[in-house]
């Protein structure tokens, strides 16, 4: 018999900086806002998530 357990959404996995939220805005490309929220939808992330997700891996790459 199969394990019908569903994996829960990368979205709703614990965030590191899950606190009280504020407005971060700032310009970007056209092609890059949207390649952001193609990868984001594709991956089922939220726009936040994906941002918090690439800042940890970028600080982990450059050791901090």
């Amino acid at each position: 018999m199969k394990n019908l357990a569903k994996k829960a959404p990368a979205s709703a996995q614990p965030r590191p900086y899950a606190g009280q939220v504020s407005p971060f805005q700032f310009h970007v490309s056209r092609e890059l806002r949207r390649a952001f929220k193609v990868y984001a939808a594709e991956h089922d992330l939220k726009l936040n998530v994906l941002f918090e997700r690439m800042f940890e891996a970028y600080m982990a790459q450059h050791g901090d």
